[in-house]
């Protein structure tokens, strides 16, 4: 099905490429994999494209779907269509050969806001309350029972995610992929599996104003860094916050798409070149303290 689309997506969800494109959401309804081998995709204006080759909608799963026209930037996890969507409206069509599985018509939309089906894969579709790529819709005002936010990562589970580091202010060196020095925050897997980031969400206030999703298509492995630029840029590439880190703040908030938070890292002592990192290493129970930076290495004071 046609769960969820995105026209206007200016810092929701980066694509591999660092870009922030249309995005369409299928869902599967079923308790198999669907091959989408002989399926086509099309917009009003467009003709019908087929999907990257081995792309699969997971059983009761998602797959997202970039509408970038840039097929090439495509992969079987993460396809690429040969078209836009249309920012005042427009109309989607999911094919399997001839056969019409599904129709989406959604109105234009505000920047960063999605149109999809409420709940889950059936005819009725809405404006919905957050944006959900690659989980379960949810319209405003849900509660307990169905259609209420589902923690992507179980209930009552902590991801093995942490902040590991910060640094405000760095003139050491450490650039961003346009050469630029920029504040950044570290994340790091403490756990002894690969955690995918999405579901996660970043902030530099417990408000979560402005909050930032993580990259849907990223993954951590176990005992692996990934650095993120805190330059309230998210339009230069993947790895750039919507959020500008300063020394006005006072801490760093990891969370979920549902909004609970699994750390908090208080900026304390920030200083130019003087990061605020986890001792030990990676435990988010530790204490934050004055570090030397080591961007993508263990910490040390």
């Amino acid at each position: 099905a046609l769960n969820e689309e995105m026209s206007r997506n200016d810092t929701s969800i980066g694509a591999a490429f660092g870009e922030f494109d249309d995005w369409v959401e299928l869902y599967n309804l079923t308790d198999a994999d669907i091959a989408l081998d002989d399926f086509t995709l099309e917009d009003g204006a467009a003709l019908p494209s087929p999907f990257f080759a081995g792309a699969v909608v997971p059983a009761n799963g998602f797959l997202l779907v970039f509408a970038d026209d840039a097929v090439e930037q495509g992969s079987a996890d993460e396809p690429h269509m040969p078209f836009k969507l249309a920012g005042v409206g427009d109309t989607l069509t999911l094919k399997d050969g001839a056969v019409i599985v599904d129709v989406l018509s959604f109105p234009a939309l505000e920047i960063d806001t999605s149109f999809g089906s409420l709940p889950d894969g059936s005819e009725t579709s809405a404006v919905l309350a957050r944006v959900t790529p690659g989980a379960s819709n949810v319209a405003e005002g849900e509660g307990e029972g169905e259609g209420e936010c589902v923690p992507p990562f179980g209930v009552d589970i902590v991801p093995t995610i942490v902040v590991n580091e910060a640094l405000i202010e760095d003139s050491s060196g450490f650039l961003d992929e346009q050469g630029q020095p920029s504040p950044w925050i570290e994340l790091f897997n403490h756990g002894d599996a690969t955690v995918a980031l999405n579901g996660l969400v970043l902030s530099d206030n417990a408000a979560f104003d402005n909050a930032w999703p993580l990259p849907v298509a990223l993954e951590l492995a176990a005992g692996e860094y990934l650095v993120v630029f805190a330059d309230g840029d998210a339009g230069s590439g993947l790895l750039h916050t919507s959020f500008a880190l300063t020394a006005l703040d006072t801490s760093i908030v990891l969370a979920d798409r549902c909004d609970t938070v699994f750390q908090t890292l208080p900026l304390t002592g920030v200083a130019p070149n003087i990061a605020v990192g986890l001792f030990p290493n990676g435990d988010a129970a530790g204490a934050a303290v004055r570090a030397t930076p080591t961007p993508n290495a263990v910490n040390i004071q």
